[in-house]
């Protein structure tokens, strides 16, 4: 058999899958795609020998999956998804499902994801998932629940725990913003006024010695500072030290 011909083998095997997957008919399918009668059939039993290449792309667009896909080049249906999938080691299902959840219409489904990547519970929610991820349908004695039902209440609870944590973090964090944020707007405001004055810009050295760390800025604190700081000298007209 020619190459060619296992192109076209493939896109049969393929249409026939993602047709029945998705229970739709031969004759439904030649409506929808504007085919001919038997185009369908001819795709994928035979004894098509050739295919036009605005029929495959017309299939590949209605299945939502990529041409390369249906000729058997690629296992991923989309290679954006396989591109996803390569960057970061999660499996197709797992960016399938990562783009499946755009119906929450006021979640920023990615933002929430890096938040959670970057939360210092992360590692630990991560080997808590990984000691428990071969499923045992084995039922517990004495009880009618299986091992596997009982891991996922305590996954789920877990991470009920660590978001909670995190709320408590973020609530903390603003709370200390609103209470330093009037501190540093003033002072910074004062600075850049002392600076253009004296004709010259305080350096960061100097700043971090006898301004931010005698009040107790944290890293968050100083950036928040040198924010400021650097608008209100734009604001007076920067000097140079």
């Amino acid at each position: 058999m020619s190459s060619e011909n296992n192109y076209i083998e493939w896109v049969g095997k393929r249409v026939e899958e993602l047709r029945k997957s998705n229970k739709i008919t031969r004759e439904q399918l030649e409506e929808d795609c504007d085919l001919p009668s038997n185009c369908i059939r001819q795709i994928e039993r035979g004894p098509r020998k050739t295919l036009d290449i605005g029929v495959l792309c017309n299939l590949a667009e209605y299945f939502d999956v990529d041409p390369e896909y249906l000729l058997g080049v690629q296992d991923c249906k989309r290679r954006d998804v396989a591109d996803a999938s390569k960057v970061t080691g999660l499996s197709y299902e797992a960016v399938d499902a990562l783009k499946s959840i755009g119906y929450l219409q006021n979640i920023d489904r990615f933002h929430a994801l890096s938040a959670l990547i970057c939360s210092p519970s992360f590692v630990p929610l991560l080997i808590h998932i990984a000691n428990f991820c071969t499923p045992i349908e084995e039922e517990i004695p004495g009880f009618n629940i299986s091992v596997s039902e009982v891991t996922n209440a305590s996954i789920q609870k877990y991470v009920t725990q660590s978001l909670e944590e995190a709320r408590k973090q973020c609530e903390k964090k603003m709370g200390w913003y609103k209470e330093v944020l009037p501190i540093i707007r003033v002072l910074t405001s004062k600075l850049a006024v002392k600076e253009k004055e004296e004709g010259k810009m305080y350096s960061d050295e100097r700043l971090v010695k006898e301004v931010i760390s005698p009040i107790g800025l944290d890293t968050d604190g100083k950036n928040l500072f040198m924010d400021f700081l650097n608008y209100y000298r734009n604001k007076e007209g920067k000097v140079e030290e």
